[in-house]
């Protein structure tokens, strides 16, 4: 029988496989693995040179290129907990050691633990699990302190820092799903939206119920043109949540993107029943119904999202068309300059925008393209 490491008594209490963390040997090995019903399973797992390595790997913390001092700190004693009491087991010699961990030797030495039997298990598990629980309490309190500061930083528009402290948060805690989460949120704010489609697929891998990640990775799917991927997230968002106003509000984006506006009227409604107040909402409906020819009803729309948030320049530059379709050239061009003032890339976009054929050639249109 091949020798087998005690790890398995680790990750099988777990029932966890972590592959994210650096490896200092890349072959892997047979290991025997408990799930949490107490079946025995063979599977295969990265080699570590460390044993301390295969005890931070089981446990979700950073191997040792990149391990704290302090986890290191808290890892080590546990190791020798389970020599020193597991020695004596009949047939389950636990470590081999070449030299004694003292105050000046770093190395753990050879080790050879073998794969014996239940009464190893259990004694593994009693001694274990508990610290092992606290050593990950410790690791997420930790990671929840650069988490919170994270979030008051993205709060405040500072996105650089916001990025900077949630990846200590990620270092800390690998399995911080929420930092991921809202880390992908500001990479979306910064334009990186490859970058925020993995930070939320590395989420919905830790927490497929996570519905923000779908919405983040879906929004990031629209700004790259890929309607049927947004639309896809939108629709996992939905099933998770069917009241979640945001599942339809992003699944809307999608159809508009598509070209199918009776979809994204049907959606931005129903994002609307659920929340009133969502000035997206408004505005995309607003604008799915200037696409179907229903001008009025997509300029009491924009008047809500108007309302909702003044400052938002795409809800004044689609109202500006939608009046400038009817004939409303006054308040027409008193949305487009408010919209070019709040945005000045709408100024290019009228430029060559048909809706605006009847003020085109107004003094005031002219003047305001810089003609």
């Amino acid at each position: 029988m091949k020798k087998l490491f005690v790890w398995f008594t680790i990750m099988g209490f777990f029932a966890l496989s972590f592959n994210v963390f650096a490896q200092t040997n890349v072959a892997s090995i047979q290991s025997c693995k408990i799930t949490k019903t107490g079946k025995i399973m063979i599977q295969e797992r990265p080699v570590f040179d460390d044993p301390l390595d295969d005890l931070c790997y089981a446990l979700g913390l950073p191997t040792k290129s990149r391990i704290t001092k302090k986890i290191r700190t808290q890892v080590r004693p546990i190791m020798v907990i389970i020599k020193t009491k597991c020695s004596n087991l009949p047939g389950n010699k636990i470590y081999t050691f070449e030299d004694e961990l003292t105050q000046t030797n770093d190395k753990w030495g050879k080790w050879t633990p073998t794969c014996g039997d239940s009464g190893m298990i259990d004694v593994a598990n009693t001694l274990c699990v508990n610290k092992f629980a606290e050593i990950q309490s410790s690791a997420y309190d930790e990671a929840s302190k650069w988490y919170n500061n994270a979030n008051i930083y993205r709060e405040k528009g500072n996105n650089k820092q916001a990025i900077h402290d949630y990846t200590k948060a990620i270092e800390l805690y690998p399995k911080y799903a929420k930092a991921y989460i809202f880390r992908g949120y500001v990479y979306n704010i910064l334009g990186k939206y490859n970058e925020a489609i993995a930070d939320s697929n590395k989420a919905i891998e830790l927490d497929p119920k996570l519905v923000d990640s779908y919405i983040i990775s879906g929004s990031a799917h629209i700004s790259l043109n890929k309607y049927n991927e947004a639309i896809a997230d939108a629709n996992k968002a939905i099933k998770l949540e069917p009241n979640f106003a945001r599942g339809y509000m992003t699944r809307a984006s999608g159809y508009i993107g598509l070209g199918k506006y009776d979809e994204a009227v049907a959606d931005s409604s129903k994002a609307i029943d659920l929340n009133p107040k969502s000035m997206i909402a408004h505005n995309n409906r607003g604008y799915a119904y200037i696409k179907l020819g229903k001008y009025d009803e997509a300029i009491i729309d924009l008047n809500k999202a108007i309302e909702l948030d003044p400052m938002y320049p795409n809800s004044h530059y689609h109202r500006a068309r939608a009046y400038s379709l009817i004939g409303h050239n006054e308040q027409s061009l008193q949305d487009l300059t408010k919209a070019i003032q709040l945005n000045p890339n709408y100024r290019n976009q009228a430029k060559t925008n048909t809706d605006f054929d009847n003020i085109r050639n107004t003094p005031e249109f002219i003047r305001l393209m810089g003609e």
